[in-house]
């Protein structure tokens, strides 16, 4: 199993920690394409949750189902924090079409995943 670096374990922290207002403008302006518009940080935020919402019961079904959450947890490797949200961000960074996976576990993490996967 690769290990998150510690600029990674610095990124998760971050995510842990902020106001969901701020995960949210992150995946927003993440979602933005290379054609010079601007968002401002209400539009920011606003674009980010709905792309959640959007995404959530495929993410969802990808980590429960498809890499196999409740099963992984198990593992003692998987009770770090740190480690849970990288393998996580490994397994959907091909999967979504932004450039921020370790931004979207460090969210599915911190809402939790043991309900939407039935744990």
């Amino acid at each position: 199993m690769k290990e998150p670096s510690e600029r990674q374990k610095w990124q998760i922290d971050h995510f842990m920690n902020t106001d969901l207002d701020t995960i949210w403008m992150t995946l927003g302006l993440a979602t933005k394409k290379p054609t010079g518009e601007q968002f401002n940080p209400t539009q920011a935020r606003d674009v980010g949750q709905k792309w959640f919402e959007e995404k959530k019961d495929e993410l969802y079904a990808t980590i429960c189902k498809d890499w196999n959450y409740p099963e992984k947890i198990k593992d003692e490797r998987y009770q770090d924090r740190y480690n849970l949200t990288f393998a996580i961000s490994e397994h959907i960074k091909d999967r979504i079409e932004l450039q921020a996976p370790l931004t979207v576990a460090s969210l599915l993490v911190r809402l939790g995943l043991e309900t939407p996967c039935g744990k």
